[in-house]
């Protein structure tokens, strides 16, 4: 199991180089999307019970301006205190990562900005479009090396502060003891 994890963070790291190119047919999903519309308003679902009735959040992606407003998210910038935000608007050069992570509540579309990082839960009305709007943007950037290695230089970098570190600190000292408990009898 321990090996599959890292293999599987090895090739996330991989896909997450910036020295990776893009891939060749970057641009289509967004021509699509700008083709049937170019503006989507998504908003949560009622479909799952951690739905929340009076949840504001909301994704407004709109093709042609090539821009993501993100109403009600928090952005991560920082080890503690982030709050959520009221209106955060993206261009698509400033979205850097995206991947999906999936678990037994749903899947969780992960996004690297140059505003923090943000997670979109699968709750929201065309998750699946969002998604790939996202990751195709992330390619479409890719294609200019320069100007994304210099919205990657714009990225907010998280640093654990030593106490962050107390409770592997405390885990470490408890497995310790019970190992030496165990040895003793």
């Amino acid at each position: 199991m321990v090996f599959l994890l890292a293999r599987r963070e090895i090739l996330e790291r991989k896909w997450q180089d910036p020295n990776r190119p893009a891939v060749p047919n970057a641009g289509d999903l967004i021509a699509a999307f700008i083709q049937t519309g170019g503006v989507r308003v998504a908003k949560p679902t009622n479909r799952r019970r951690v739905f929340r009735a009076d949840s504001k959040q909301e994704i407004q992606v709109d093709g042609r301006r090539r821009t993501a407003v993100f109403r009600e998210f928090t952005f991560i910038t920082a080890f503690v205190g982030n709050r959520p935000r009221a209106c955060t608007e993206l261009d698509f050069a400033d979205i850097l990562g995206a991947r999906i992570v999936c678990d037994q509540s749903g899947a969780t579309l992960i996004l690297r900005t140059t505003q923090g990082r943000v997670a979109v839960r699968d709750k929201f009305e065309s998750f699946q479009t969002l998604a790939g709007v996202f990751f195709d943007a992330v390619e479409v950037n890719r294609m200019s090396r320069e100007k994304y290695r210099a919205a990657l230089a714009r990225e907010p970098v998280v640093h654990t502060p030593w106490w962050g570190w107390l409770p592997v600190l405390a885990l470490a000292v408890f497995i310790g003891w019970a190992v030496w408990r165990v040895m003793q009898n």
